[in-house]
């Protein structure tokens, strides 16, 4: 009996070990069955994500490139000086330049209007400046530009200046809408403003007078200015100039050319200067 145990022990035993290794190689194969499944449905979920990602660029980039949405008709209100020219030479390179690769910065719903307004109020030194995008393609600019009371020539390089002297803006050139100050200093102030306010007041009072006394027959157009404190020049609109001293009362000078101009004879020559320097006595040349 003790034998015929052992031996079925036995034959369990190798029963219960070879059911194992077949039960272990059976869900081996599943295992690596299942793996591959699971493998080829990440791949075909990549895929079908890499297709909407294409799908969704392709849709974006025909909504983003749609001439209809480009924005290329500007409007520009409240300007004095500047034109509508010089808002689009300074703005067109930003409007058409590349964004997020495949885009334009002038889309309607791209682009952005801040770094545009602060562009314009920084080179233009505007006061206040706005910009509003109208549906579908236009761009509505509204400003309001600081007052100028003169244009202040250096050399070549003309700006207008503002009540306290400061550069407002350079301009191209002369504007015959105001009154042309060229400096011919040997030093001028490299900060702050260029013309110290009593000379401002000073060429407001000189101006003001020559309206007054002189507008029915002749209009000033430039005032020169240099090193020496006791002469101006006053340039006339019939090209002749007037030397003049501010630090001297002028009101009378300005009226004896006034009484001098209204001579015949004295319009009818060709005069460089009238000097203005020496009292109740005129001389020109």
């Amino acid at each position: 009996m003790g034998r015929v145990r052992e031996r079925s022990n036995m034959y369990n035993i190798r029963n219960s070990r070879s059911w194992k290794k077949h039960l272990t190689q059976h869900q081996a194969r599943r295992s690596r069955k299942s793996y591959h499944v699971l493998d080829r449905q990440k791949i075909y979920r990549r895929i079908i994500k890499v297709i909407w990602i294409i799908v969704i660029v392709l849709l974006a980039q025909s909504i983003f490139q749609w001439s209809y949405l480009a924005v290329d008709n500007i409007t520009l209100s409240g300007n004095k000086d500047i034109s509508l020219e010089e808002v689009r030479g300074l703005l067109d390179k930003d409007l058409w330049q590349r964004r997020y690769l495949f885009f334009k910065n002038n889309n309607f719903f791209l682009l952005d209007t801040d770094p545009l307004a602060d562009k314009l109020k920084q080179n233009f030194n505007l006061e206040t400046v706005e910009l509003t995008k109208k549906w579908p393609d236009t761009l509505e600019i509204k400003i309001i530009e600081k007052i100028s009371h003169l244009i202040w020539q250096r050399d070549q390089e003309f700006y207008l200046l503002d009540a306290q002297g400061y550069k407002i803006r350079p301009i191209p050139s002369a504007d015959g809408k105001y009154l042309l100050l060229e400096d011919r200093r040997s030093t001028v102030a490299a900060d702050g403003p260029v013309v110290d306010q009593s000379t401002l007041e000073l060429i407001n009072d000189v101006f003001l007078a020559w309206q007054d006394i002189l507008a029915g027959q002749i209009g000033l157009i430039k005032i020169v200015i240099g090193d020496q404190a006791n002469l101006w020049e006053l340039h006339s609109s019939l090209g002749y100039y007037v030397k003049f001293d501010p630090q001297e009362p002028w009101s009378g000078p300005l009226s004896n050319l006034a009484r001098i101009l209204s001579a015949e004879d004295v319009l009818a020559r060709d005069i460089d200067y009238i000097d203005l320097r020496f009292g109740d006595r005129v001389y020109y040349k």
